[in-house]
């Protein structure tokens, strides 16, 4: 199983180098991820810079080999979990929350390339690579910020894998917080998002409660939920505010449901 599972990702590694040493270089980083997980390394090593074609068209991609980048790409290119139903409008705005290295901007891209991006990050160091990676999508914006129930400053934890940081009270860092009512009125264009992506490790569970007037102002959530916030705290405020919620997603999709007239 493992087996075959390297062995799609060496695949992709090579089809989406837009270069051979790219190729080459990406599908011998994805190895030494895997081999790093095996011997249980948890530093964070240096970006490297690939050239890939992951758009439909060739840019730059910096990724770390060891501590989560390589891991993410893959989930992410692989597995098709932050896919929006089918069926629904084209996105014209699509807000990241929790947008890592840009990644899964890169993965939305592919899908909508005419959309506005509005990518936050709290992370110091992801954040730097997210603007890197993103450069080649002029209608990105980044927000350097943590997702929060209110706007301010809160603390960070950013010594789990790159993909795991999140909000605590033993954090070492002190960073930037933003509420999505915040978030919108200040970037989305016309005040509204068609498309809002959520993978906030564990904020959810502060940010899924209470008022929450900017649901009146998004037509589509993917959520990726971290225990102990379970599917059903997700289902209930959803439902509660004029969404479905869709079976069949990876991941768990909340759409608004269409008014009849």
């Amino acid at each position: 199983m493992e087996l075959a599972q390297y062995a799609r990702e060496v695949a992709f590694a090579l089809s989406r180098g837009s270069t051979l040493p790219s190729k080459l270089r990406l599908a011998n980083a994805t190895l030494a991820f895997h081999l790093s997980n095996a011997v249980g390394a948890t530093h964070k090593s240096v970006p490297k810079r690939y050239r890939v074609n992951l758009i439909g068209r060739p840019h730059d991609l910096w990724l770390r080999t060891v501590g989560g980048d390589i891991f993410v790409l893959h989930e992410v290119f692989g597995s098709g979990c932050y896919d929006p139903p089918t069926g629904l409008p084209a996105p014209r705005t699509i807000v990241d929350l929790g947008a890592n290295v840009g990644l899964t901007t890169l993965y939305f891209a592919s899908k909508s390339p005419g959309a506005q991006f509005i990518c936050v990050e709290p992370d110091p160091s992801n954040a730097e690579l997210l603007r890197r990676n993103v450069r080649v999508l002029p209608q990105a914006v980044i927000v350097e910020a943590a997702v929060a129930k209110s706007s301010g400053t809160v603390a960070f934890d950013d010594t789990r894998p790159t993909w795991g940081g999140g909000i605590t009270c033993g954090g070492r860092l002190r960073v930037a917080a933003i509420s999505i009512d915040d978030l919108i009125t200040r970037y989305a264009p016309e005040g509204m998002v068609d498309l809002l992506k959520m993978d906030i490790e564990g904020a959810e569970a502060d940010v899924l409660s209470g008022p929450m007037h900017w649901l009146d102002r998004v037509s589509c959530i993917v959520a990726e939920l971290h225990p102990p916030f379970t599917l059903e705290q997700f289902r209930g405020p959803m439902i509660a505010r004029g969404f479905d919620i869709i079976a069949g997603q990876m991941l768990p999709t909340a759409v608004r449901r269409r008014r009849t007239v």
